[in-house]
């Protein structure tokens, strides 16, 4: 059988791929804290390093990287 191929499109990382994990789920409305402090407060409490991403509330993307020290 042949083996499928994958075109890699010009400056793609091909030295990896990440894995993407769900720490929680933000409602909006259902909390008292707007929905991009209800996020960060998912990412305090979750308890390990990780770099997590999720839509700011002018329509951008927020990126945070967490380095726990202990």
């Amino acid at each position: 059988m042949a083996q499928p191929t994958r075109k890699t499109p010009r400056g793609e990382d091909t030295t990896g791929f990440d894995v993407t994990c769900v720490v929680g789920r933000v409602e909006y409305g259902a909390s008292p804290h707007s929905a991009e402090v209800a996020a960060f407060m998912l990412i305090a409490e979750h308890g390990t390093s990780g770099q997590f991403v999720f839509p700011g509330e002018d329509g951008g993307t927020v990126y945070v990287t967490v380095d726990r020290n202990g």
